[in-house]
């Protein structure tokens, strides 16, 4: 067969999705006999029954948003394969439907300690169950986003990816674990996937997917790629002078952006690094602040600038405890790192600063600029409604700081707002929804938040939206902190929501204003099991906000005590209640 160069030539001029989207066209084009072109294919094929077509469902399982923006780009990536294609979110698939399925792309990040996501824990109880279905008849693909700092690196996906297997599912193509740089990774998989899947419906009859069962995301102004740049208009310590710890309430000025956001939606800060700690890491190695390092893109920077906008440098992780062993060699942190027990104590009590410092190697700047992981946003419950508050967005920031070998750290978002920026800078955001929790639909609706320390945020939002709307439902905080006199966040918002009657009842958790007695949130719980299953019973909804391993197991365990003892269940049915309160959308967690 002879090709013309001039083909050839304009094919090479082609985008990768215009690629795709010809590789489909010309397969297509070569099975019809008697049309007259492809068009016309789609026109009759819009009316026909098509026996043969293969349906492709992409699952997605998210707890920042990431896993559910990439599966949205595969949906976009496989529109050319002639294919039924539907996107669903976890939260919202019926778990037994999963029997129904034919070929399934599971997307799913990590939480915790490698647990699920909030929004697949329904779906993962059935599929790991007693009663998980045979799935001898599906063919199925599992990528997973991750973070290696943490020791559990993607394990959610290695746990779909070998309960699918277990129950008899056709493997398409090996795992993809990705770490938080994965732009590059998943554009490479996304094309292995289109070339796997056209090979697999080869043989069949070309059919179009279904618009009807698509869910197609809406397109957003501003988001992680395009932030917006927003006014800090007040930031304010709100703890007390003498507390342990430091919390801050932020106000941010959306301006005439037209951002909208719901209670119970998160704040995306895109930060920079301390100029300070930039500067004791290149005299640290001796670098000049003009050396050039190339970015992934192919652009090149100054390193100092490449320093303070690109990479971590406050995050140490057992990633790269083990990578720095290899580049320098030392036997001392080459032993460490064989025992992962100690590995992950020292990355998480050792700053990467300090780590560089005690074990110094020989590296070139672009070397160093590859070792390090990219700059991720940082995530914050919104703590307003805009009902309330207009253009204004507004966070609850509890700060991270530390003294480590007599030198002081912070976060790097909690360096940035409290050091970096003052009031009328402007800084780069965005707005992460989180449609799984939310308010009731039904003002009149019983709510209880449980939360501690910044994990009342939310909540503040919930009970401003609350107020506009006149909510006659009663609302019950179970709140912790350290001391009352220190540490009772936006103490008296709630003092005057309890006044206006919009806060039926607060149970306070102080686990150090009596050092002989630490009381904490589940405590709480546990001691007002009565009401808390009065409250149940007449349909309130539960909230829980605050830290994944330990306040929220703990929360769960506490409510499933409840639940056994009030509703004289047994453990298993205990658990089937909490798991139907989740599914009903009436047990809802915001945790990280």
């Amino acid at each position: 067969m002879i090709v013309s160069t001039e083909l050839i030539q304009n094919i090479d001029q082609l985008s990768t999705k215009e690629l795709a989207w010809l590789s489909g066209y010309c397969w297509a084009k070569s099975k019809v006999d008697g049309l007259q072109s492809f068009s016309a294919d789609l026109d009759q094929a819009s009316t026909a029954t098509a026996t043969t077509t293969r349906t492709v469902t992409i699952l997605s399982a998210s707890q920042t948003g990431n896993a559910n923006r990439v599966a949205e780009r595969l949906h976009e990536s496989l529109q050319s394969l002639p294919v039924r294609l539907q996107h669903y979110r976890l939260g919202d698939y019926k778990n037994k439907q999963i029997t129904e399925e034919d070929i399934v792309i599971f997307v799913s990040s990590t939480q915790g300690e490698g647990e699920f996501p909030e929004e697949a824990i329904s779906f993962s109880k059935y599929l790991f169950g007693k009663r998980a279905p045979n799935l001898a008849h599906l063919s199925f693909a599992v990528v997973g986003l991750g973070d290696s700092s943490y020791p559990l690196f993607c394990e959610a996906s290695k746990k779909w990816d070998q309960r699918l297997e277990a129950l008899g599912a056709k493997r398409l193509l090996p795992r993809l674990d990705n770490d938080i740089d994965y732009e590059d990774s998943i554009a490479q998989w996304q094309e292995q996937l289109h070339a796997c899947l056209s090979e697999l419906l080869h043989n069949e009859t070309p059919a179009v997917s279904n618009p009807a069962v698509q869910i197609v995301p809406a397109s957003k102004t501003y988001d992680r790629t395009r932030p917006y740049l927003a006014e800090l208009i007040q930031k304010q310590k709100i703890t007390a002078r003498q507390a342990n710890k430091t919390t801050l309430h932020v106000e941010i000025d959306l301006g005439d952006s037209g951002i909208q956001y719901s209670p119970g939606d998160s704040l995306g800060i895109l930060p920079t690094n301390n100029t300070d700690l930039v500067q004791d890491f290149l005299a640290l190695f001796d670098f000049k602040a003009e050396a050039l390092v190339q970015l992934k893109s192919g652009q090149s920077l100054p390193l100092i600038e490449a320093l303070t906008h690109h990479v971590e440098l406050t995050q140490n992780s057992v990633a790269l405890v083990k990578k720095w062993a290899q580049i320098s060699q030392h036997p001392e942190l080459i032993a460490l790192v064989e025992h992962p027990e100690k590995a992950q104590h020292y990355a998480s009590a050792t700053p990467l600063y300090a780590m560089i410092q005690a074990y110094p190697a020989t590296i070139d700047p672009q070397q160093w600029f590859a070792f390090l992981r990219p700059l991720s946003p940082r995530m914050y419950s919104i703590a307003s409604a805009q009902a309330e508050v207009g253009a204004e967005v507004h966070i609850t920031l509890g700060v991270v700081e530390y003294t480590h070998q007599q030198k002081h750290y912070r976060g790097v978002c909690s360096d940035y707002l409290c050091a970096q920026l003052e009031e009328g800078d402007t800084l780069p955001i965005f707005i992460e929804p989180n449609p799984r929790f939310r308010l009731p639909h039904d003002p009149n609706t019983p709510i209880i938040m449980i939360g501690a320390g910044t994990g009342i945020a939310p909540y503040r939002a919930f009970m401003q939206q609350r107020e506009q709307d006149q909510a006659q439902g009663r609302a019950w905080l179970i709140f912790g902190n350290q001391k009352f006199t220190d540490d009772f966040l936006y103490q008296s918002e709630w003092q005057r929501w309890h006044q206006l009657g919009f806060l039926h009842k607060a149970s306070l958790a102080w686990s150090r204003q009596n050092p002989q007695q630490k009381v904490y949130v589940q405590d709480k719980i546990r001691a007002e099991s009565a009401e808390l299953w009065q409250w149940l019973s007449q349909g309130a909804h539960v909230y829980v906000c605050g830290n994944a391993n330990q306040m929220a197991k703990e929360v769960e365990q506490a409510l499933l005590l409840v639940i056994a003892h009030e509703g004289q269940l047994n453990s298993e049915q205990s658990e089937q209640y909490l798991d139907e309160l989740r599914d009903n959308g009436r047990y809802q967690r915001d945790v990280y």
